[in-house]
């Protein structure tokens, strides 16, 4: 029953899922403009099903899934989802914990019988997921360990690792249960702790009433998180919703008790404990959120906390009433209550309510269902899924259907992945996704495709290493894990860098060979990164740049660098690979080494689809052992035909494609239009000089992040090849962004695609 996957050692970015990550973008400056468009290329897909594709044959719910959005537990009183689902009790409908790994295409089942248990035909649920996707945290009658011979029903934790069960000892006498009153159990991100709220009195100082509670799994420790306060006035009343911070330092419920002497309200208000210090800390809304207050959730980093109420007072932008549903954030950081579910100027649907709020780790994205024409294309009159982009203020609807019509009430129970890329919810009727033909309520998940600024946008330093800057900054505000370093001074040891900073989700940042720029420093302590990739050996970037970084990360620094150029290719694409794990989908670039014009083209789909870059001196390419398909960039001049004809034989003539244009411009469009065959986007296309590479290559990766593609141009008349495309898609380009100064990319060029999109 194990779950094989991968989960790179010391690494501390994000992965990608299946083509690609969809990380924090928003590349555009001045006042964002909210999108009323659909967004195309991503469908829904049903997680509720057998490997082999059969529909569940019962309801299935309550879904939660990996910080990567690639497994996604949920529970289903389907028999027909696995083939060792054969305990008894499912004839009768019990419930089982399922976990399914999208990538793969296979659905498991983790609550089965052990061998010789006394409690095979009991049910389990309430699951939830460890970020990497190594621990599953369930509620179950079952006896899954020998040990557990109190008949009753308790907490586990699964490791798929392992395929070791561990029963949590709630009530610290390692026999008794905790009894069946407990619900909601969640794990935190790490798989340090669990939480979860109870009815049954589980410690001495319980008030008798709903309690939420924390067990430190490595300590083996349950604490009473609700704790009543010595002297406190409101000792006796319940707490629920309980949430807790990816490190398990921060949980946030709501209360009706006064666990700080300011809370003299007499009414009901979010929490939140350190229980790192012990100490709380209550939501400042101007008024007590009250008993009317659902859907608490806690980001990964812990800062913010969002939820539904219906208390019209808690924000001056409320203006459809008590008695609708709106969609709330708080920032800990500020003390800020704010709307989130704000009514659109002109809207004619906006006294209606909006609830279900889910929020990405950083807190940068809050996904939701509402009734609200929250965009001037929403005019069915009916609920749909929304993303708010909280730094840009951009709100973007969501189709989740197959025929891309409104969502109605028939969907609840929302979950997202912690970069924020996917989202899942419960959902009743066959029209979202095929193969659910079963008209019971299941689970799906689909990819999310970011908000992006409407207009045209320029990213732009006064030289490279500041046009990098520029791009990270505007790409990723609220910082990131990793950053990949190259040299600015030369090309052939950057290219692969695409593929790589799309694996770990980060930016590419430029240096000089010898020294690390004092604002390129500066931009990585803004990012906040703890990892690095530094691209090359040290004639490229030196040891003291190395030695630099070191000094300014807390975590590794990792030097992937060969004899030559084809030997950094080499190591550089075997990373990616290793890092993307089962989400790299077997396809390479294969590029001469001898010029970069090709392999700039290409750096938005090596970043995006999680393509690795191979550079080739001649006639020969090293080809990784996972690589299934190559994808030739450049005529027979800079990739012989001889290579063409070997990768064929090596993996087939249909895995084989060749993407040559008579010129590199011509190369760029065609690779432009391979990648929106697969999954890429014509909106927000990048616009980028062919005659050198750092912008293309720093602005590529961060295009690929969002899956918009680049097309190359020279500096001062936009190229015919570019034209044309820009032409043939411009129904579809709401956002364009030019890379680099006008030295780059002129004015006269800006100005030429502006008019020709209508921007």
């Amino acid at each position: 029953m194990s779950v094989k996957r991968f989960r790179p050692a010391a690494r501390t970015g994000r992965t990608v899922l299946f083509m690609a990550l969809m990380a924090a973008l928003v590349l555009a400056t001045g006042v964002p403009i909210a999108s009323g468009t659909w967004v195309s290329g991503f469908e829904t897909m049903l997680v509720s099903q057998h490997t082999d594709g059969t529909a569940g044959d019962e309801d299935s719910w309550e879904g939660r899934c990996s910080d990567d959005g690639n497994l996604v537990v949920f529970t289903s009183e389907a028999g027909t989802l696995a083939d060792n689902d054969d305990t008894p009790a499912d004839v009768d409908g019990e419930r089982d914990v399922f976990l399914r790994d999208v990538a793969a295409g296979t659905t498991t089942l983790i609550s089965a019988p052990r061998a010789g248990a006394a409690e095979n035909d009991r049910g389990s649920r309430d699951p939830d997921i460890s970020d990497d996707g190594r621990y599953i945290v369930l509620f179950s009658g079952q006896d899954f360990v020998a040990s557990d011979t109190n008949g009753g029903q308790d907490v586990y934790v699964y490791d798929t690792e392992t395929d070791a069960w561990e029963r949590l000892d709630i009530t610290g006498d390692g026999t008794t249960s905790p009894g069946d009153d407990i619900w909601d159990t969640r794990i935190s991100g790490d798989g340090s702790a669990v939480v979860f709220e109870a009815r049954e009195d589980l410690l001495p100082e319980d008030n008798a009433n709903r309690d939420v509670y924390y067990y430190d799994i490595a300590g083996e420790e349950l604490k009473l998180i609700s704790e009543p306060r010595a002297g406190g006035t409101q000792t006796t009343r319940g707490s629920r919703d309980v949430t807790v911070s990816d490190d398990g330092r921060y949980v946030a419920f709501l209360s009706g008790q006064d666990f700080l002497a300011s809370d003299t309200n007499g009414d009901q208000d979010i929490y939140i404990r350190d229980m790192e210090t012990g100490d709380f800390e209550i939501a400042m809304t101007p008024v007590p959120v009250e008993d009317d207050t659902w859907d608490i959730q806690i980001s990964g980093n812990g800062r913010y906390v969002v939820f539904t109420s219906e208390n019209g007072d808690l924000s001056d932008d409320d203006e459809n009433g008590w008695d609708r549903r709106d969609v709330f954030v708080y920032d800990r950081e500020t003390e800020e209550t704010m709307l989130v579910s704000s009514p659109r100027e002109d809207a004619t649907q906006w006294d209606r309510g909006s609830r279900d709020p889910v929020i990405s780790d950083d807190g940068r994205y809050i996904l939701f269902l509402s009734g609200q024409d929250l965009v001037a294309g929403d005019t069915n009159g009916l609920q749909d899924v929304y993303l708010k982009d909280m730094v840009s203020d951009i709100v973007m609807r969501i189709p989740v259907t197959i025929e891309g019509t409104a969502a109605g009430d028939d969907v609840w129970d929302f979950f997202m992945s912690g970069d924020g890329a996917w989202f899942g919810f419960t959902g009743w009727g066959a029209y979202f996704a095929p193969g659910d033909t079963n008209r019971d309520d299941d689970v799906f998940i689909r990819q999310i495709a970011r908000p992006v600024a409407d207009g045209a946008a320029r990213l732009a330093g006064e030289n490279r290493y500041a046009t990098a800057i520029d791009v990270s900054e505007k790409t990723f505000p609220m910082g990131a894990d990793t950053v990949v370093v190259a040299t600015g001074a030369n090309w052939p040891d950057a290219l692969g860098g695409s593929a790589l900073a799309g694996a770990v989700g980060g930016p590419i940042l430029l240096t000089t060979p010898d020294a690390l720029p004092a604002s390129v420093k500066a931009e990585i302590v803004r990012l906040g990164a703890r990892d690095a990739y530094i691209l090359g050996g040290t004639g490229a970037v030196s040891a003291a740049v190395e030695n630099e970084l070191n000094a300014i990360l807390p975590g590794y620094v990792t030097r992937l660098g060969g004899l030559d150029r084809y030997g950094t290719s080499r190591a550089v694409a075997n990373r990616a690979i290793e890092l993307l794990g089962p989400d790299f989908d077997g396809t390479c670039f294969v590029a001469t080494g001898k010029n970069f014009p090709d392999a700039i083209g290409a750096a938005p789909l090596a970043s995006g689809l999680g393509w690795p870059i191979l550079l080739t001196p001649d006639g020969t390419v090293y080809t990784p052992a996972d690589m299934e398909k190559a994808v030739i960039l450049g005529g027979v001049g800079a990739v012989p035909a001889a290579l063409e004809t070997s990768l064929k034989t090596e993996f087939g003539n249909d895995m084989v494609v060749r993407l040559g244009g008579a010129t590199r411009y011509e190369t760029a469009a065609m690779v432009a239009d391979y990648g929106t065959d697969n999954g890429m986007l014509w909106n927000g296309v990048g616009i980028s000089t062919g005659q050198l590479f750092p912008d293309a290559l720093a602005g590529g990766a961060a295009l690929g992040l969002e899956r918009s593609v680049v097309l190359l141009t020279p500096p001062t008349s936009l190229h015919a090849a570019a034209q044309a495309k820009l032409t043939e898609n411009k129904d579809d380009i709401d956002a364009v962004r030019f890379l680099g100064g006008t030295g780059a990319v002129s004015a006269a060029v800006e100005a030429q695609v502006k008019t020709l999109l209508g921007l």
